[in-house]
């Protein structure tokens, strides 16, 4: 893990278990749940099932298009 020092200051530490918090509170707000059988073919399969086109390249145009910014 990295640390940040700033000059004459004690070191910039994360609390890990404060951060977990948060980010269980967000998925808990947002819906989010963690799925440990997920895959890339699994993904795929339900953006064919939504209609999503793989030769459209929408999500790697998208990603393109912000590097170009």
């Amino acid at each position: 893990m990295r640390v940040a020092t700033r000059r004459g200051r004690e070191p910039i530490l994360a609390d890990k278990d404060r951060l977990r918090q948060i980010l269980d509170e967000q998925d808990r707000r947002t819906g989010f749940v963690h799925d440990p059988t997920a895959t890339a073919q699994k993904a795929r399969q339900l953006m064919l099932d939504d209609g999503i086109k793989p030769e459209d390249n929408a999500f790697s145009g998208e990603i393109m298009a912000m590097r170009e910014e």
